[in-house]
């Protein structure tokens, strides 16, 4: 009797323990969903950093074909700003050429130095 209930003493841990993997597989099932949540919402930077270098490339395009209008370098230098953001926001300026970052952050200082002088009180 008493050897059954040292058995029972050793074996009630076990079988315990051999129950927490439920336990386990929800945590995993929670580990997988926030997976999911975590992809969707990099997906959607992703697609929000697309929108926004499509209509940078369309702004820049638009400029380069009339330089000299103010209208669309002001377009060009908003567009900047706003992939600027974009690409700050999802760190992925690494994917793009040196170039291409130098052009769009050139335009995203002339655009944050117009605004500082237009912000800036009078007096």
């Amino acid at each position: 009797m008493r050897n059954l209930f040292i058995s029972i003493f050793i074996i009630f841990p076990l079988l315990c323990f051999a129950a927490s993997p439920t336990i386990r597989e929800q945590d995993e099932i929670e580990t997988v969903k926030q997976l999911i949540e975590t992809t969707r919402k990099n997906l959607s930077g992703q697609e929000h950093l697309l929108n926004a270098l499509i209509q940078f490339k369309k702004a820049r395009l638009a400029f380069c074909s009339n330089p000299t209008s103010a209208s669309l370098a002001t377009s060009l230098v908003k567009q900047a700003m706003i992939l600027s953001k974009e690409l700050e926001a999802e760190s992925l300026s690494y994917l793009f050429s040196s170039n291409f970052l130098s052009e769009v952050y050139f335009f995203n200082q002339v655009g944050e130095e117009a605004l500082s002088h237009v912000q800036r009180p009078k007096g």
